[in-house]
């Protein structure tokens, strides 16, 4: 179903036609059957990155009001950004496995870290390589705090070979990407990229303040409101929630790359589209709430019936993430 490859990534295009071929289908609909699928996995991709950090009943929470809560990717469906959205599913997989790294067991993640973190570019490239600017303050945060030096030479070594292997599964498309983006093309993606509805307007100094406008521009007030709900309670509870310095370390990357949209002084700034990169974001702050979530739980106890609240209100957060917009296009 596939008639040509371009410079454009094909991951989401190619489980669409093997889905279609598989079930004899059109190469429409079975694009639209991953595209919906996609939204699905970012929920699981969130909660098994909230996994790593607080309880069961915590994560479920935390990925049902972060998921269903937000405003972006949902809308992503909406003008056919769902590319991203399956990248964003696999990045966020991809981060989880960067964590078992530091841990027992490490050589098992290598593989799935390798595929997921090879297929995110191969899907989109927007946030595979916003990672590349985003991770490296979080590592230097982590060694800094690591005790020994044989424990940050391990966790250097490691990163160093699941690099290697990213770049081994990487090889061919990159040597067939072909990507040439002339001077004209550059200046149409500044322009949509300084567009107010993808990064706040005003000077550059002035960005600091505008963030909760963007998150909420971008994300949507409802994820915002529990985000900051969240960060009372961690204030309230203090030593009953898990650290989460790494993680606003992480944030705080991601809110400069959304600033180098009014700049543009790093390299390859023209494949750093903010409203994307925003969407890193997402499992993040999902991870914030879960500490919160996690402390309140501890602080106060759980009961069997909160159990099955949390866990229905996973379930639902899967269906509405695949079934609203399978029923909402089925209808269009």
């Amino acid at each position: 179903p596939i008639e040509e490859f371009g410079a454009y990534p094909a991951g989401l295009q190619t489980l669409g036609a093997l889905v279609a071929t598989i079930a004899d289908m059109r190469a429409t609909d079975g694009v639209f059957v991953v595209a919906c699928f996609s939204h699905l996995l970012v929920s699981l991709a969130v909660y098994a990155f909230v996994r790593r950090k607080v309880s069961v009943l915590a994560a479920l929470g935390a990925t049902a009001l972060v998921t269903l809560g937000s405003r972006d990717p949902q809308f992503h469906f909406v003008w056919g950004g769902n590319p991203t959205v399956l990248s964003l599913a696999l990045v966020t997989f991809g981060l989880t496995q960067l964590e078992r790294l530091e841990h027992d067991g490490w050589k098992r993640a290598l593989l799935p870290g390798a595929l997921v973190l090879a297929a995110a570019p191969m899907t989109h490239s927007v946030l595979p390589f916003a990672l590349v600017y985003a991770l490296p303050p979080v590592l230097a945060y982590r060694l800094v705090h690591l005790h020994t030096p044989g424990s940050k030479l391990r966790l250097v070594g490691r990163g160093t070979l699941l690099a290697a292997l990213i770049g081994l599964l990487m090889i061919p498309y990159l040597l067939h990407l072909g990507l040439v983006v002339s001077p004209q093309e550059k200046q149409w993606i500044l322009d949509w990229q300084r567009l107010p509805a993808h990064v706040p307007g005003g000077p550059w100094w002035a960005f600091p303040a505008l963030v909760p406008w963007h998150l909420v521009k971008r994300l949507g007030a409802f994820f915002v409101t529990w985000l900051l709900a969240a960060l009372v309670v961690r204030r309230w509870l203090k030593g009953s929630c898990v650290p989460v310095d790494e993680e606003l370390v992480f944030a705080s990357a991601v809110l400069l790359l959304v600033l180098n949209a009014k700049l543009w002084v790093l390299p390859g700034s023209f494949a750093l589209y903010p409203d994307r990169v925003t969407l890193l974001l997402v499992p993040i702050f999902a991870r914030v709430v879960g500490s919160s979530l996690d402390g309140a739980l501890i602080r106060w106890g759980t009961r069997r019936l909160v159990r099955l609240v949390g866990a229905g209100a996973l379930l639902a957060t899967l269906a509405a993430g695949y079934g609203i917009w399978y029923i909402r296009g089925i209808g269009e």
